[in-house]
């Protein structure tokens, strides 16, 4: 009977999904599954964020099943992974330190892009589970793998698949047998056999990362109380339910849809000091309640207590549509007119019927906007709408673009005394009074793309579509660009406004060269490397 403990239990958040998220951003494919039969936790979760499976590409299902703890057996069942003490799907691979600490010994090979891969050439199977920090339900396998239980390394470029294989043996020196689960990440074709290194026509010369876990029906009773259920990642939720997730049913009527428009813009507009948790928490509640009671909330709208929305509120009527200057997954920004004055007209995109949640994410971003004053801050001037999909933010309009753009154009002409130097400092002040908020605001996509100039060159924060308070349940999404997030982000591990700051140094490097970041990255042999090698380095 195996043991095996390690740290202190607590709940599980499977992140290990990055690499897949990051395939599929990059384009590739993989073959979806078919005819799994899904276990009920796994289609519970499907069923929660209204997803049908079979609607998913491949990479996604990959992601979904990670995350969800689960992997597949040679014969397509899929099987339940549990963390062991503490660890989470994102660090169950067993680090070098950990596996030699238990007398076993590694063979070193050299992948293709002259990298290192490592795996079990002396370990028996009662080191190798003494070692593992996860455990698997038991399955039937006939197989008969003979690769390595314990592997580092990969192919950057390829698509994980999560494989559970036993290896089974008898020890020709001691004459025992031994038993243990190991989750693998490409095919049986693509690995390298026991004590040997992969060649060219396997994974392209890369070795793949194994990972040793217990099998549960030979866990001790007081080693199974270290088994912890997965948590699925908020973001993977996210990433699935933006790209596949069914629309959410219309509003009964254009009154009703009004009506939710409105009880989320009542904290807004009311000038509320809640903190963002407490204003998410009490729209969801509000919006669920707003077509119950319609006629009561028209009275109540009307009352004194409401008179700040009559005043931010401007007739859509005056509102002037010109020009679409930018568009994003969500969301678009017009440059329009108002009173007389250019703006900047921030709506959801029209080309579609957007979700309560959307509606509802966009009106937690017109608070912040209405709410964070600050010279370095953009400008808000008011709120409309007219239906559910015509709710929009104005907001000042900036000629001389944002920072990323005029850097592009008048690099050459820009100083550190004369102009960067001011533009600096005035992004330092914005994010420092974010920061001063209480609790601290994060802006969690801090970028020269985010901050706008006005004709004197005076910066403009913007973009609060994704800012947070520092709160435990919103300090883990992955959120952000990429080249710009703190490597704690990319890793969805917890973080603070620490954040803003490393997203503050790209900018400044934006600023001193005059280039996006990493533009002068090279690979070894002096080629461009790609985006995810380039995020894998940030994070390592």
């Amino acid at each position: 009977m195996y043991k095996a403990f390690r740290r202190g239990p607590r709940r599980c958040r499977a992140a290990d999904s990055d690499k897949l998220y990051f395939r599929a951003k990059a384009g590739d494919t993989a073959r979806p599954f078919s005819s799994l039969q899904l276990p009920l936790r796994l289609q519970q979760r499907l069923d929660d964020l209204q997803l049908v499976w079979g609607d998913l590409p491949g990479i996604d299902q990959r992601a979904l099943l990670w995350d969800s703890g689960f992997a597949l057996s040679p014969t397509n069942e899929v099987i339940q992974i549990w963390p062991l003490g503490g660890w989470s799907m994102v660090d169950l691979a067993v680090p070098l330190v950990e596996f030699q600490a238990v007398g076993c010994v590694e063979i070193n090979c050299t992948q293709t892009d002259n990298t290192t891969s490592l795996s079990n050439l002396f370990c028996n199977g009662e080191q190798m589970v003494n070692a593992a920090r996860c455990a698997v339900e038991d399955f039937i396998d006939k197989s008969d793998t003979r690769s390595a239980m314990w592997k580092t390394g990969g192919n950057p470029e390829v698509v994980p698949t999560s494989l559970i294989m036993r290896h089974i043996w008898k020890d020709g020196g001691s004459n025992i047998s031994y038993d243990v689960a190991a989750i693998h990440t490409v095919g049986k074709d693509d690995e390298a056999a026991y004590g040997e290194c992969t060649t060219k026509e396997q994974n392209k010369g890369f070795g793949s990362r194994t990972l040793p876990c217990l099998s549960v029906g030979k866990m001790s009773e007081e080693a199974k109380t270290q088994m912890q259920e997965v948590e699925g990642s908020d973001w993977v939720s996210r990433w699935l339910v933006e790209a596949y997730g069914t629309q959410a049913s219309d509003a009964s009527s254009s009154n009703g849809g009004n009506t939710i428009i409105l009880v989320l813009l009542i904290p807004i507009i009311a000038g509320s000091q809640a903190t963002v948790d407490d204003t998410e928490t009490a729209s969801r509640r509000l919006a669920e309640e707003a077509l119950k009671r319609n006629s009561t909330f028209e009275r109540d709208f009307s009352s004194e207590s409401n008179e700040h929305l009559v005043e931010k509120r401007i007739p859509f009527e005056n509102i002037r549509f010109d020009r679409a200057i930018s568009k994003g997954v969500n969301g678009e920004v017009w440059v329009g007119e108002y009173s007389g004055r250019q703006v900047a007209i921030k709506r959801l995109l029209q080309a579609r019927d957007n979700r309560a949640e959307d509606v509802e994410e966009f009106s937690i971003e017109i608070e912040l906007s209405a709410n964070l004053v600050h010279p370095n801050n953009v400008t808000f001037i008011g709120v409309a709408w007219n239906t559910l999909n015509n709710l929009v933010m104005v907001l000042e309009y900036f000629p001389a673009g944002d920072l990323l753009a005029y850097l592009v154009k008048n690099e050459d002409l820009l100083t550190w005394a004369q102009d960067k130097l001011g533009i600096a400092v005035g992004v330092a002040r914005a994010v420092r009074y974010l920061h001063s908020q209480s609790p601290p605001l994060i802006h969690r996509d801090l970028k020269s793309k985010n901050i706008m100039l006005t004709r004197k060159l005076e910066p403009k924060l913007i973009d609060f579509g994704v800012s947070r308070g520092r709160h435990e349940h919103s300090m883990t999404a992955g959120v952000g660009t990429p080249y710009w997030s703190a490597p704690e982000i990319l890793e969805e591990k917890r973080y603070t406004e620490q954040t803003d700051i490393y997203s503050f140094g790209v900018v400044l490097s934006e600023l001193d060269t005059g280039k996006l970041p990493y533009h002068d990255a090279l690979t070894p042999d002096g080629k461009k490397p790609k985006p995810f090698h380039i995020l894998s380095d940030v994070i390592a």
